[in-house]
């Protein structure tokens, strides 16, 4: 999922109002992730209560996991 689905017009003053909207665990989740991860789809899985606040997380977690160690893959060959 990460950054590439939804169709959201992103820009910045959109990212950042979505930003406020979610709840504290999940913003600091956002600010702390090793990468920007754009906050409007992870509002909206929230907002529809498809993924509760540590599911989503968690898979913040998991979408840097992914990321670095795709990046390590590439710097490898």
């Amino acid at each position: 999922m990460g950054n590439s689905s939804g169709s959201y017009r992103t820009t910045r003053a959109n990212s950042m109002r979505a930003f406020d909207k979610l709840p504290r665990i999940l913003g600091q989740a956002l600010a702390n992730a090793a990468f920007s991860w754009a906050p409007q789809p992870i509002l909206t899985m929230w907002r529809r209560d498809s993924l509760k606040v540590k599911k989503i997380t968690d898979l913040i977690a998991k979408w840097d996991r992914e990321k670095i160690a795709k990046a390590y893959r590439r710097r490898s060959r």
